[in-house]
């Protein structure tokens, strides 16, 4: 997060074990766009945040998508699990190449 304070319209990509968290950063740290690999994350299920992002809270606190609703950039998110869905965001299920990546950075 220290990056993307002093980088202001810094852009997030993200993935593996830094790919949800990324998404809770982006709330609290303006960016113009974050690309995201959730790791077909299912953002439905309770046993998946106890497994993938325990913390305490989070649920109640809105997770994802209290963080998207705060996020002031696009965000795109990819390699979700079917289910995965959040208001705000473009999620799609296939996992962006790299080269889709850097042209979405465009």
């Amino acid at each position: 997060m220290q990056a993307l304070d002093e980088n202001p319209g810094a852009m997030i990509v993200a993935g593996g074990d830094f790919g949800l968290p990324a998404l809770l950063a982006a709330a609290v740290v303006p960016v113009a766009r974050a690309i995201v690999d959730v790791g077909r994350f299912d953002n439905g299920s309770d046993q998946a945040f106890v497994e993938r992002v325990y913390i305490p809270g989070l649920r109640r606190a809105g997770d994802f998508q209290t963080a998207i609703a705060m996020t002031r950039g696009r965000v795109e998110i990819h390699n979700a699990a079917d289910r995965f869905t959040l208001e705000g965001a473009r999620v799609q299920c296939d996992r962006l190449t790299p080269q889709q990546i850097a042209a979405l950075l465009r």
